[in-house]
């Protein structure tokens, strides 16, 4: 699938396509839907939705067109949550909004997870800006309701970034164990924005 004419949607693209790359390397997990793409659409139940929701190894789905697109990659984040996090976090600083374009991947373990972060670090085609690291001892949990991951913002300096012109673009790239992974739902997420914008009032 080629890229329409919106820079952050190539962009998205672009971050779609480097983390494949990794992907193939057998480390991590993408989110699976058992049912399809089109499923959760018509089936509004989180319950239900949570049950067609599974993990699955990019070995496992590439070469496969049908099971290629089950795959959960994010969208990009939607204008009027942008908007909502520029006030209550950043003062309406734009230049501080650095996931617009945001993909994440599971892993079973912390040593998987590191050895995936050594190999973003150790990529000639990223340029990683930022590791807020929330598996860290001395991180105080609190602040997320107990949730941790590790979250890197980056560029992608790859020919095509470059061709396309978002290689100075940052995206966030979510490093995630699947035990929060199973618990990180669409309504828990709601109710901790609920949560993190009371902690702002």
């Amino acid at each position: 699938t080629q890229p329409s004419n919106s820079s952050p949607e190539q962009h998205r693209w672009q971050s779609m396509h480097k983390l494949r790359s990794m992907l193939r390397r057998g480390i991590a997990y993408v989110r699976h839907h058992r049912s399809g793409p089109e499923a959760s659409q018509f089936d509004r139940s989180e319950s239900r939705v949570r049950q067609k929701v599974s993990y699955v190894q990019w070995a496992e789905v590439q070469g496969n067109a049908e099971e290629e697109e089950r795959v959960m990659f994010a969208s990009l984040k939607q204008q009027g949550r942008a908007v909502e996090k520029l006030i209550r976090a950043y003062q309406n600083k734009v230049s501080s909004l650095c996931d617009i374009c945001r993909q994440s991947i599971y892993f079973d373990d912390i040593h998987s997870l590191l050895a995936a972060l050594r190999e973003i670090l150790a990529d000639r085609e990223v340029a990683v800006q930022s590791i807020k690291n929330r598996c860290s001892n001395d991180y105080d949990d609190t602040l997320t309701a107990g949730y941790r991951d590790v979250n890197i913002t980056l560029c992608i300096r790859s020919h095509d970034a470059r061709t396309l012109a978002v290689d100075m673009h940052i995206c966030e790239v979510q490093l995630i164990l699947l035990e929060f992974a199973k618990v990180k739902t669409a309504a828990g997420h709601r109710r901790y924005v609920a949560y993190r914008n009371m902690r702002a009032a």
